[in-house]
């Protein structure tokens, strides 16, 4: 376009040239006041003959000398001419001029509403206006001055009041689309010894305002100023010197060269809006980034902005331009980005913007995003460059602020990753530095899978409630990487105030949560476990893993610092003695699982697994191998319907805890003697096929064998059936349940080796026991009503009975550390954990005694009142004396002398009270002993 305008222009000085000449040529005679409309003259053409001009006498002839001359590169004739110039100048109007072959590809004319020439100083002026006939109307009025003296001659033209948009839309109208306004031209050229010693030159300045849009461009620039000088450059180039445009929005400025074999223009511009640069943005030109910009940056001024356009050839015969012939560099302060719509945008942006090649760079030096402060980074959109490539917006940024300003940034839609998550955003607190990544086609729907983004940041002092398993993190610090459909933290801080070493991940629909470290056992509640019997320090190493319809745990406890203690099932491990407790849990909706369950330490071994359902109810248990305490079993069980079947097998079961050891105490469980709530449990079937059952006695109860059986109330059914070692005897257990409740039977024909064995006393020795009765209830409190046989064993050690006797001086000699007892009976109620005999009768080799009371099992202390009376000695004595001792005698000669006493205190050392009077009581003892069978006792030996 500027091309073909200054070819124009050099056109008009052309006319104007030899319009002087005219005046010259006809000074004599003077010409008349107008000249004749219609004077037309050819355009110089070598061997051309020109036109009639019509002018005054001699014009004819001098045409073609005139002609010759205005080309010849000598303008010597002008001093010639210029010597014969009339003084009072030359003037013309209407006129018209017809330029064949111009360097515009076309005829044009022109047309002189007047033209006047007058003498200068320094030569001559030419006053001109005028139009361009045919096509758009280009107007002009102007100066032109011709300096013809001294050693250097210069030519200057100068237009007033060109119509730059008839002028514009002539000389390029495949260009311009819409421009309007009122410029000034100046056309300059210089002369030496007649020769032309500099180029051409043409200045346009725009100085009223008006606007201006170029094909390409979204909507017309308003400009103020318009001012450009170029020459003739390189060839059939062109030099743009100086290009100068303001307008409200910015101010521009460009140089560079026009020519057919390459264009190169360097363009700066200062203080633009930034919702103007797709103005300046030629279509063709990386549309999509361009498209991205107009649509993304919304708000804030491009302070510099450098452009380069190098074209050649090649990119001249295309129609859109090439992705890398324009590259620059733009400075943007306080702009408004947006990054992914509708996510908040970056505001009070400063930025670097580079165009290059296929890619349009943000260089972000700082901003703010809802609260989150952006410290630097990168935005990019690339892949323009082909058109078969989806163009891609990448986002690099780095920030920093408050956690809770983040997790709320994140959760914004189309994101939404703190809510998809399970990461709280209110009430979080912390502060942290962050890089984000967000990448994603440029198109006009996207979708979130289509989104690349990562996270990775740094946090101190973070407060996250309910994160951890619904369980409050607090005073942590961790280190976090994010994408789109994962999010993954390791660091330390408190959950629910146990400081732990910690890890999170969730990807998809499975999240993840790792926890270490030295835990106080006592804590272990507060992170959810049940209570422990651990004292001292645990390590823990605890993953848990949930899905959409799973979770998983996993736990390891190194309990070598801790002491573990369970009285009841004789377990005790000190501490420094290593040892693990490990557990594999998962959960569905269907229930329950444990996978595995591990307990190591010396003198502990558990293997094992269970299954529960939705309602927690046990659905299978295996427990192989159980070994404790001296126990060594395995446990399975399986629900059949609604009932639990469990099979105990094994080698040993150690029931010392229970029984309190060998000569021990057994444990007091604290519960007061209360029964199991068979409420709370299944239906249960258990069967035992056991080799030995000991219980820290002098025995052991082996073989044994049985089955129980309950129901959501109580226990229903009980058959046992078991050997004795030593002595070989034999054991059998029976319950039957009855309408109130169940009948018992205890039956076994060593009742020493039974009580030895499960370590209730070694104060037995041989012996016949049947012991039954009615079970009336089994909870809250268990309670049975009964009654218990034995015969033919012996006491040994002291018992009860024997104190009682060493204690008064009349039966001292009777005092034996055995004592020989033939029958033993007395009915037995139990009440929860309180005992009570009710008329017990023991008839032994040498004395019957009578007794009553109570004896409290869970406090481990009896009280018990009776009489004690002599079999041998005084009262056989007595009994044997004609006449008295039919009198003294009792019933069926059960003596007549006896010593009431009372047995009370703690079980193991009981206080005896003895009435010290020796009495003869005629019939007040005659039924003392009615109903015992006074037959010798069998003494059992030790080899029976």
């Amino acid at each position: 376009m500027l091309t073909r305008l200054l070819s124009l222009l050099g056109a008009l000085l052309t006319l104007l040239t030899a319009a002087a000449v005219l005046a010259l040529a006809t000074r004599a005679p003077p010409p008349p006041a107008s000249a004749p409309a219609g004077t037309s003259l050819p355009a110089p053409a070598a061997g051309g003959e020109p036109a009639d001009s019509g002018a005054a006498t001699g014009l004819k002839a001098l045409a073609p000398r005139l002609l010759a001359l205005a080309t010849n590169p000598r303008l010597d004739w002008l001093r010639e001419l210029g010597a014969r110039l009339r003084p009072d100048g030359f003037r013309l109007t209407d006129t018209r001029f017809t330029l064949a072959d111009t360097p515009l590809g076309e005829t044009v004319t022109v047309v002189l509403d007047e033209l006047r020439l007058r003498p200068a100083r320094a030569g001559w002026r030419a006053d001109v206006a005028g139009h361009l006939a045919g096509g758009p109307r280009v107007g002009f009025d102007g100066v032109a001055a011709l300096d013809a003296g001294g050693a250097t001659d210069g030519l200057r033209l100068v237009l007033r009041r060109v119509d730059l948009g008839g002028l514009l839309r002539r000389v390029a109208p495949e260009l311009v689309v819409d421009a309007a306004g009122t410029a000034s031209v100046v056309v300059t050229a210089a002369l030496a010894d007649g020769r032309l010693a500099g180029d051409l030159a043409a200045t346009l300045r725009l100085a009223e305002g008006g606007r201006l849009r170029l094909r390409g461009m979204a909507e017309a620039l308003p400009i103020t100023t318009l001012e450009a000088a170029v020459r003739p450059g390189a060839g059939d180039g062109l030099a743009i010197e100086r290009l100068a445009l303001t307008s409200p929005a910015f101010e521009l400025a460009a140089r560079g060269e026009l020519g057919p074999e390459r264009v190169r223009l360097v363009l700066g511009a200062d203080d633009v809006d930034v919702t103007w640069a797709p103005a300046l943005w030629p279509a063709g030109v990386a549309d999509g980034a361009r498209d991205w910009v107009t649509a993304n940056v919304t708000a804030g001024r491009i302070t510099r902005l450098d452009l380069r356009l190098d074209l050649d050839r090649e990119d001249l015969a295309r129609d859109v331009l090439r992705a890398d012939a324009l590259y620059g560099e733009a400075r943007v302060d306080d702009a408004e980005i947006h990054y992914l719509r509708p996510m908040p945008p970056a505001v009070g942006t400063d930025a670097t913007a580079r165009f290059d090649g296929d890619r349009l760079t943000f260089d972000v030096a700082r901003g703010e995003a809802a609260g989150v402060e952006v410290t630097g980074g990168e935005i990019v959109v690339r892949d323009y460059a082909d058109p078969a490539t989806v163009e891609r917006l990448e986002v690099t940024l780095d920030g920093r602020g408050r956690v809770q300003a983040m997790l709320a940034l994140t959760d914004h839609e189309p994101l939404t990753l703190a809510s998809r998550k399970g990461l709280p955003v209110a009430d979080s607190a912390g502060s942290g530095s962050f890089v984000v990544r967000v990448g994603l086609p440029l198109l006009q729907d996207v979708e979130l899978e289509a989104v690349d983004l990562a996270v990775d940041g740094r946090f101190t002092d973070v407060r996250l409630p309910g994160l951890a398993a619904g369980r409050d993190l607090t005073d942590a610090d961790f280190e976090l990487q994010a994408t789109a459909d994962m999010v993954r933290a390791s660091g330390h801080g408190r959950v629910d105030g146990v400081p732990l070493e910690l890890g999170f991940e969730a990807e998809g629909e499975r999240e993840t949560l790792t926890a270490r470290g030295e835990v106080e056992a006592g804590r272990l509640q507060d992170l959810g476990a049940p209570p422990l019997p651990v004292e001292g320090t645990v390590g823990l190493d605890a993953t848990l893993v949930t899905t959409a319809d799973t979770t998983r745990d996993e736990l390891r406890l190194d309990v070598g610092a801790a002491e573990i203690e369970v009285p009841e099932l004789g377990i005790w491990k000190p501490r420094g003695v290593a040892g693990t407790v490990e557990a594999r849990v998962v959960e569905t909706a269907a229930g329950v699982d444990v996978e595995r369950l591990a307990v190591s330490w010396p003198g502990a071994e558990i293997e094992g697994s269970a299954r529960l359902d939705a309602a927690g109810r046990l659905q299978a248990l295996r427990l192989d191998p159980l070994r404790v305490s001296g126990t060594d079993l395995s446990i399975t069980g399986t629900r059949d319907d609604a009932r639990l079947a469990l099979r105990i097998r094994g080698a040993r079961l150690d029931l010392a805890p229970v029984t309190g050891g060998a000569g021990g105490e057994a444990a007091d469980d604290g519960d007061d003697g209360a029964a199991v709530d068979w409420r709370e449990q299944a239906p249960l079937t258990v069967e035992l096929a056991i080799d030995e059952v000991v219980a820290g006695g002098d025995g052991a109860v082996v073989d044994l064998t049985g089955r129980l059986s309950t129901d959501r109330e109580r226990l229903r059914r009980v058959v046992l059936n078991a050997g004795l070692r030593p002595g070989g005897g034999t054991v059998r257990g029976r319950l039957e349940p009855t309408e109130a409740g169940g009948r018992f039977t205890l039956t076994t024909d060593d009742a020493g080796a039974l009580t030895s064995a499960l370590n209730l006393t070694r104060a037995v020795r041989g012996g016949l026991l049947e012991f039954g009765g009615t079970l009336t209830a089994q909870r809250p409190r268990l309670a049975f009503e009964g009654e218990v046989a034995a015969s033919d064993f012996v006491l040994s050690g002291a018992p009860p009975v024997v104190r009682v006797l060493a204690a008064a001086p009349a039966t001292a000699e009777l005092a034996d550390d055995e004592l020989a007892v033939a029958r033993f009976t007395s009915p037995i109620t139990l009440d929860g954990g309180l005992l009570t005999l009710g008329d017990a009768l023991l008839i032994a080799s040498n004395l019957a005694v009578r007794t009553s009371g109570e004896i409290d099992l869970g406090e481990g202390r009896l009280d018990l009142r009776g009489n004690l009376a002599p079999v041998q000695g005084v009262n056989r004595f007595i009994g044997n004396l004609p006449l008295i001792g039919a009198l003294l005698q009792g019933s069926r000669g059960a003596g007549a002398f006896a010593l009431s006493f009372r047995v009370a205190g703690p079980w193991g050392d009981p206080t005896v009270n003895v009435n010290p009077l020796s009495v003869i009581t005629p019939g007040v003892l005659r039924d003392l002993f009615a109903g015992a069978e006074m037959r010798p006792p069998r003494v059992p030996h030790d080899d029976d």
